[in-house]
């Protein structure tokens, strides 16, 4: 704000100035017309008119000598010099007058001169003690015209004249101070707005650098994040292209299809792996007149529980190959301790507690007899009321009989240990039931009964998997699937699949 009133200092010196000079061209041309015209008009004889002509005199020099010094220094700022170089030529020029004209009238004149030295200083002093110097010293002129001019006609006239001069000249300094004032304030006031709007656009100009700064660092980041994402979709292709070719290797390791129609003409295979290749696998062989064949669940799913699928693969392969005699209990038993010796977990620090739970069958093609041993999984028999005879029930140590309106549902229990280390590892019980046609053998791990439904997040269960069962027996195998998939379908709804999903069926 200081530099602001300083700026209007300057400015109103170099207004006051030209306002000056203004001021001396009027006293320049109206003193020399009254030289001019003086020895027409008055007797240069009597000494008030030679006073008179004196002054016309002095007024004219002396705005000659103001307007010569402004011409010669008018690029300049002038302030207090232009003014002291006023008065100094005033005061030289009053000695000069008056000593050509010696009259009675010499103190007037100095008065007189002294009030048009005032003058000069109004011009550039902005403050009322101008104002007042210059009304004590029109007083003191007007005193002194009164006391020495006796000529009431004269004196009437000088005073006028005087006067008029005076108030003229007042009128013109104060109106034109007070425009310019009021010009330069608003000057002023647009300068500050033009430095405000500037610090402004600087402001912005930075912060536009800022943002362009932070935008090339954005673009920069998203560059090594694009970069990262392709190397991280780079590698996860890399990862599923092998893992699809491991679901290869476990297809070909699983019976196919044909080779489970070639044994078992009327059955499905519903297979669903939570991810590219399951933990679950299904496994059959024959071997005489018997039918091996089962469904286990590793531990996990995945990759991990492929792993453990090749793993009980190939030992049950070699298990069944090498023994004599086809006795499913022993068969998981001997399972177990290959799965331990395996894993390492008969070790005194292993935490590896990996295994599987399985339903194993060996089916007699003659005699229809169905021998089954299971580590957490159950076996599902389901017949026609009509055809059911406690007597076919050879051997069954836990099982559960569930009616419906036609047929029944026979339960063959697991043991609840896994094939792997367990606190309880006892030996795996046999259970042997005679089947005869259209029996229809469920096998089935937990991923059916476990999935979540989206809508009401709570699993599907067992029970509603046996009543399922009940409730569709009677159609065609291939038809039983399509109808376990849709309900299994509605059942997710938008969820996702928790786990591997098998179901085998098989009629007799």
């Amino acid at each position: 704000m200081t530099n602001s009133k300083d700026a209007l200092y300057t400015e109103l010196s170099s207004i006051n100035h030209d306002r000056a000079r203004w001021f001396a061209l009027i006293l320049l041309i109206f003193s020399l017309i009254l030289i001019i015209a003086d020895p027409f008009i008055s007797d240069l004889s009597i000494p008030i008119f030679k006073y008179l002509l004196s002054f016309h005199i002095f007024l004219f020099i002396s705005s000659l000598s103001y307007l010569i010094y402004f011409w010669l220094s008018k690029t300049k700022k002038y302030g207090t010099r232009a003014s002291l170089f006023y008065s100094i030529a005033i005061l030289f020029n009053s000695t000069i007058v008056s000593g050509i004209f010696d009259t009675i009238l010499e103190r007037g004149i100095i008065v007189y001169l002294l009030t048009v030295l005032v003058i000069g200083f109004s011009v550039y002093i902005n403050k009322v003690v101008a104002l007042v110097l210059y009304i004590l010293s029109f007083t003191l002129f007007l005193i002194c015209l009164i006391n020495f001019q006796k000529d009431s006609n004269i004196l009437t006239g000088n005073i006028i004249n005087s006067s008029l001069f005076t108030i003229v000249s007042l009128f013109l300094i104060i109106s034109n101070r007070n425009k310019k004032i009021r010009e330069l304030t608003q000057r002023d006031i647009i300068k500050e707005q033009k430095q405000n709007i500037e610090e402004k656009n600087h402001f912005l100009e930075e912060f536009n650098q800022q943002l362009l700064k932070q935008n090339k660092e954005i673009i920069q980041q998203k560059e090594e994040i694009t970069s990262q994402r392709d190397c991280i979709q780079y590698q996860n292709n890399q990862i599923t292209s092998s893992i699809k070719y491991a679901k290869s290797i476990q297809s070909s390791i699983l019976p196919s299809i044909n080779e489970f129609q070639k044994y078992f003409s009327n059955s499905f295979v519903l297979f669903k792996p939570k991810e590219i290749v399951s933990g679950d696998f299904y496994w059959l062989t024959k071997k005489n007149d018997n039918i091996i064949f089962c469904i286990a669940d590793c531990t996990g799913h995945g990759v991990p529980g492929a792993f453990m699928s090749l793993l009980g693969i190939s030992f049950l392969s070699e298990i069944t190959n090498n023994s004599k005699e086809l006795n499913p209990s022993e068969i998981l038993n001997q399972l177990r301790l290959h799965i331990i010796q395996s894993l390492k977990q008969n070790e005194p620090l292993s935490d590896n507690y990996d295994g599987l739970d399985i339903s194993f069958c060996i089916l007699n093609t003659k005699t229809l007899v169905c021998r089954y041993s299971g580590a957490h999984n159950s076996l599902y028999i389901i017949r026609k009321q009509n055809d059911f005879n406690t007597d076919d029930l050879i051997q069954l140590s836990n099982y559960q009989i569930i009616e419906s309106t036609e047929n029944l549902m026979i339960e063959l229990k697991s043991d609840k240990m896994p094939v792997s280390v367990n606190i309880r590892m006892d030996s795996f019980n046999n259970q042997t039931i005679k089947l005869f046609s259209n029996d229809i053998i469920y096998l089935c791990t937990d991923g059916y009964a476990d999935q979540l439904s989206d809508k009401i997040g709570k699993k599907f269960m067992y029970k509603n998997l046996k009543k399922l069962l009940l409730e569709n027996c009677q159609l065609p195998m291939q038809e039983q699937k399509k109808i376990l998939e849709k309900t299994l379908v509605e059942w997710i709804g938008d969820g996702e699949q928790i786990d591997d999903i098998t179901i085998v069926g098989i009629r007799i």
